[in-house]
């Protein structure tokens, strides 16, 4: 297994962990794309249940990645990691298409019962890589949002199914965490937007095809 180094920088990072990717073939990552289909339609009508993605998730380190990856792969779960690629810890997420994206689907309350200070997990400081999976391609916006955040963006790109390997360092620059009932870390859909192109302009992405043929449901349930 090959070791991280403490030198590297975030580019380098996210190189080390995008090369092993562009060996799976095309075969292997047509039959994750169905499998991934099958879990979501195996667990909501629209494909944005909370444990559909923590079940790709876990079918991904669990299976896909060790299958192709061998020995660059490595279980890791740890703080925001999911998994070690070539030695380099990530965190993984996958989403169908446009939409905000949860660091976390919990929220910590100001004080623990006992009245000491909750946890505060402080996802933007010292963030690690985030593999992104999208899963469908397609425009998410016809010519851009009504109150763009950001400037100079090209807001008609597509968005290829895929793998997104997402500087999330550089990219904690602009972010702003939202909250919601579930969640005190989302990231907004233009955020996520330009993290999702700003990785393609970087050569950080490597196209994963759209399910085909008829998808069954998952005849087993994960635990």
């Amino acid at each position: 297994m090959c070791t991280s180094m403490n030198n590297k920088t975030d580019k380098e990072k996210l190189e080390n962990i995008r090369i092993p990717f562009t060996r799976i073939p095309l075969e292997a990552k047509q039959r994750f794309a169905n499998e991934s289909k099958a879990i979501e339609v195996s667990k909501s009508a629209d494909g944005k249940g909370l444990s559909t993605g923590a079940d790709i998730d876990y079918h991904l380190v669990n299976g896909f990645l060790p299958d192709e990856l061998g020995e660059d792969c490595e279980k890791f779960h740890k703080d925001e990691a999911d998994v070690k690629i070539r030695g380099e810890p990530a965190s993984f997420k996958t989403m169908r298409g446009k939409g905000d994206t949860a660091l976390s689907w919990s929220k910590n309350p100001e004080k623990k019962k006992d009245g000491s200070p909750s946890i505060d997990r402080k996802f933007l400081e010292n963030p690690i890589p985030m593999i992104m999976y999208v899963r469908e391609s397609k425009k998410w916006y016809k010519n851009g949002p009504q109150n763009p955040v950001h400037e100079s963006i090209d807001w008609k790109r597509e968005i290829k199914s895929g793998f997104y390997f997402i500087d999330v360092v550089s990219a904690s620059k602009y972010i702003e965490l939202k909250s919601n009932n579930k969640s005190d870390a989302i990231i907004d859909s233009q955020d996520m937007y330009r993290m999702l192109v700003d990785a393609v302009d970087e050569g950080n992405f490597v196209e994963i095809p759209e399910p085909e043929g008829p998808v069954m449901k998952l005849r087993f349930a994960f635990e």
